[in-house]
């Protein structure tokens, strides 16, 4: 009966340090077997939610750009989407195409959940995290360099170039497994910048083609609400 009654205020400060918004971007550097590697550029926001002292989920929503160049190995469904491509056309069964290589071009819109875990909850400047990555894409670009064999002639034609693009038809759930390493700086009261060096890594075929790519980068993430 005698308890202390509860401030208003500060459960509303309580309550926004268990929601924060965060905004970031990164540069990261895709690879794949068979692909040369390509630097890359991303952007984002997240939201962290304190669940205890020490775990906070995060999730959020980010744009990247993928690029990869295969030339030694391509993936298999390169092999059978770009044949197919040419039955469609026609010139299936008067030459036989043969791929050299190919481009691929991706822009993902990623929604990732992840776990993190902060080393010293009070000053939460170390932590690490871990979690899964959903994907779709807005737009998908495949370039195939290819020569045909003509039965007619029996010789090899010039070196053509084949496109094929296409965009939100494919929706990956959680095939992208995501580890990180953050290490936060005060910018001033209501502000801190974390450095993410992270690494995604594929769990399954990623797009139209099921191409298993990931990338490692760093992300940089601006949190104006302050942690202390």
């Amino acid at each position: 009966a005698d308890a202390a009654p509860i401030s208003p205020n500060k459960t509303k400060q309580e309550n926004d340090k268990k929601l924060e918004l965060v905004l970031y971007a990164g540069t990261f550097m895709n690879y794949a077997e068979g692909s040369s590697n390509a630097i890359n550029v991303g952007a984002g926001v997240s939201t962290d939610i304190s669940l205890t002292k020490n775990l906070t989920l995060s999730t959020g929503v980010g744009i990247a750009k993928n690029s990869l160049a295969f030339v030694s190995k391509l993936p298999i469904t390169a092999y059978e989407t770009f044949n197919a491509k040419q039955a469609m056309t026609g010139t299936a069964g008067l030459s036989v195409p043969s791929i050299s290589s190919m481009d691929a071009e991706l822009l993902n819109l990623d929604i990732p959940v992840n776990i993190r875990y902060d080393f010293n909850p009070a000053s939460r400047k170390v932590y690490i995290s871990g979690g899964l990555t959903s994907s779709s894409y807005i737009s998908e670009s495949y370039t195939y360099n290819y020569n045909q064999l003509n039965f007619a002639s029996n010789s090899v034609g010039a070196p053509e170039d084949e496109k094929i693009e296409t965009g939100f038809s494919r929706f990956d759930f959680a095939r992208t497994l995501n580890v990180a390493v953050g290490m936060t700086y005060d910018l001033g009261k209501n502000q801190n910048l974390t450095v993410e060096p992270f690494l995604r890594y594929p769990l399954g075929g990623l797009g139209s083609q099921k191409i298993l790519f990931g990338a490692a980068g760093v992300n940089l993430k601006l949190n104006m609400s302050g942690r202390k």
